[in-house]
This record gives C-alpha cells, structure tokens and sequence, in this order.
C-alpha cells in the first residue's frame, strides 16, 4: 500500500479496516483475536504495516492516512472530533525497522487509566504470541508507571515515550484493544502485581482511610472531623500518591475496610480480598461508577456515601471548569452508620 502522510478520515474499528485489508489481498495485516471465557469483553491485536502513530495519546493512523478510532479513543465520543483532524501542521514522520507496539493512549498519566487502560494491553501482546521490540509509552512516565513495566518484564531501554511531536511509521506496527474497564483486565493487573508482594503479605485485617489531601480537587472538606471520627476504631491515614505501588498494593491487599473520597487511589480496589469494604465518599456532582464495577468483579462490598459538593477555589476565576475538581462535606454519622451495619465493634 502506498503510503499517506496526511490524515483523512476513520475506521470505527480496527477490525473495518483488517477486513478490508484482506479483502483486498493485502493478507500481511494480521489480526489475532482474544476471546475471553465465560466473560462478554473480548481483546485483540493487529499487526499493521507500515502504520503511523502520531501524538503523546498514541493516535493510530493506517499506512492510507486512516485513524483507528476505537484505539485512538480521545474524551470526545465522536470520531470525527478527533483532535487530529484540527491538525494542520504535522511533525515529520519517522521512519523505524523495528516492530513497535503502542501502549499509550489518553489520559495514560492517570494511575487509574495506566492500571485499567494500558497495563492490561500488554497481556493482549502476551496472548497473542507476537514478539515486540519497542513499546510506545506516554511521556513523561512518571516513577509509578516505571515501577509497573519493570514488574511486567518491561524494560526503559524498550520504551519509546511519546510526547506531542511524535510521528514514528514502523514497519510492523502492533495495536492492542483498549480493554475499557474490561473484567479480564482488572483480574491481569490484580494477579500480576499480587504476585510480587505475596511473600511478604501479613494476614491483617487493616482499616484505610484514603486521603485526598495532597490531590487537587475531590478533597474532603472536613477531613480533619473524619479522621477524628474513625481513629478510635483503627483506622489509619494513608495517602497513596506518597506511596511506591508496591506498598499501596500491599495496603489494600491487607485491608479490611477502606474509607475514602472517590479518585484513582480506589483502583488498587484490584488487590483487596474478598469482602473487603469500600466507602467511597462521593460528590452529587460528579457521580463516577468504576470502584463499583471492579467490586462486582472481585466479590467486595461497596457503599457509596453522598457528601454535599462545592466547587474548587482555586478555578474560581476559570472559564474553564470540570466538576471532577468539586470538593466534598461529608456527614461524618453517615459513615459510622454505616460502618455499624457492617461490623459489630462500631
């Protein structure tokens, strides 16, 4: 195929264009499919010849100047509001050998969208059985995400970080599923990072309270009157974002109850036992139902506690304004009477 190096449109789906490819006889696009069993989502890898990635979200974009929306998702659900097609200038394009597989997407730099988005694409190359030489990753990889491609086997010197002026064309350019909130996802990441603190693991029954205090943004506004509260029943204050993710899996993974507002820190939800009890302190503006689902998939209780909103100060001259950033009140009985209901000793 002829090489375009401009950009002119969409394929909803990889699996569009790969049949199309097929039909045509170009029979060196691969494509391997991942059924997972006893569970509705399903994964898969394509191999693209000489595909394009353009962008630090990883933008995917055929060798006849194509983007693969499913796996160049942006926040818009509109493929056709893709933000590169308001591209006018693009970088010159790059050429490599080597067969490059892209991992970053949106909002990668999230630890929740890192552990729930892009770790469990590696799984998908795993499966699939195709060797990889580079991996592109978001840039720049905080130590977090560091810490969880070298658990994953995956080295620095494999990485290739993509900041807003990459275009890198690969000879063979490997395109993992974005596994959305995916059961199978949640179940690799949990398993595999388990796996490195099992040995050290204590049979404890600890009680979390989650702070928010060094975020910005859904910070609890009586903070201080929670901790007051809970303290006499042993629960400790943890800020995760002050933590290795060794040691937050390793908190979770002992804990018992888990008290806190709602942010990424809940995706370490992954490593909790079996009936361990999450609250998680919500605003009414900002109603977000991920900590929720993967407590479906691991057999956890949730509770969710409505707290009263306001927003951020710090935007309070902004035109701009997302009400992911509303503070939170939250009636401090509310959570002792639920607390009740769920142990005794309250």
């Amino acid at each position: 195929m002829e090489m375009n190096s401009t950009v002119t449109g969409y394929y909803r789906c990889t699996k569009d264009y790969v049949d199309e490819c097929q039909q045509q006889g170009a029979m060196d696009v691969q494509y391997f499919h991942a059924d997972f069993t006893d569970q509705r989502d399903e994964g898969f890898v394509a191999v693209i010849p000489e595909g394009r990635v353009w962008g630090a979200a990883g933008c995917v974009i055929t060798p006849t100047g194509k983007v693969l929306w499913d796996v160049s998702r942006e926040w818009d659900a509109y493929p056709e509001r893709h933000s590169i097609f308001r591209q006018t200038d693009f970088p010159p394009v790059e050429r490599t050998d080597e067969r490059v597989a892209v991992l970053a997407k949106i909002g990668s730099s999230n630890y929740y969208h890192w552990m729930f988005d892009v770790l469990p694409r590696l799984h998908l190359l795993n499966l699939s059985g195709i060797e990889v030489d580079k991996y592109i990753v978001p840039h720049p990889l905080a130590p977090f995400q560091y810490e969880t491609l070298s658990a994953l086997g995956v080295n620095r010197d494999r990485l290739i970080e993509a900041d807003s002026n990459l275009h890198l064309q690969a000879s063979q350019l490997v395109v993992p599923a974005l596994p959305y909130e995916a059961k199978w996802a949640c179940e690799f990441v949990r398993e595999s990072m388990l796996r490195q603190v099992e040995p050290t693991l204590q049979a404890m029954n600890r009680r979390l309270y989650i702070s928010r205090a060094q975020c910005v943004g859904r910070t609890v506004l009586n903070e201080q009157e929670v901790i007051e509260a809970l303290t006499p029943y042993g629960f400790t204050l943890v800020t995760p974002e002050s933590m290795s993710v060794e040691e937050q899996v390793r908190a979770f993974a002992e804990a018992e109850i888990i008290v806190g507002p709602q942010g990424s820190a809940f995706t370490n939800a992954f490593f909790c036992k079996p009936q361990t009890q999450i609250i998680e302190l919500m605003a009414p503006t900002f109603v977000i139902t991920s900590t929720e689902k993967i407590c479906s998939y691991l057999n956890l209780g949730y509770h969710r506690l409505m707290g009263t909103s306001q927003r951020n100060p710090s935007y309070q001259y902004s035109r701009w304004y997302w009400h992911g950033l509303d503070n939170i009140h939250v009636d401090v009985w509310k959570i002792l009477h639920v607390l009740k209901r769920l142990r005794s000793d309250f």
